[in-house]
């Protein structure tokens, strides 16, 4: 079984005048940064944190999971963006 993981996205519109533009929605992928079985999620992340995790998975692609991340991230309550082929 493949397990494949596509990070969160959340629907956010513009900030600020003109109010018509707030009906318009925008995808923004988060990320999500794994360290030492921690996972957090962000939106902005530095090339050090990424070096640092033990698994990074930058929003807006898949990741194809070990068994190990699968747990992980499945425990963190992450499950629901995980699909299996």
């Amino acid at each position: 079984m493949t397990y494949i993981l596509r990070p969160p996205t959340v629907e956010e519109g513009p900030a600020g005048p003109p109010p018509l533009f707030h009906r318009y929605k925008l995808l923004k992928a988060d990320s999500l940064i794994m360290t030492n079985g921690v996972v957090t999620r962000q939106r902005t992340f530095g090339n050090a944190e990424t070096l640092a995790a033990d698994f990074a998975y930058i929003g807006g692609h898949e990741y194809v999971l070990s068994p190990i991340e699968y747990t992980q991230l499945v425990a963190a309550g992450y499950g629901s963006y995980i699909t299996t082929t």
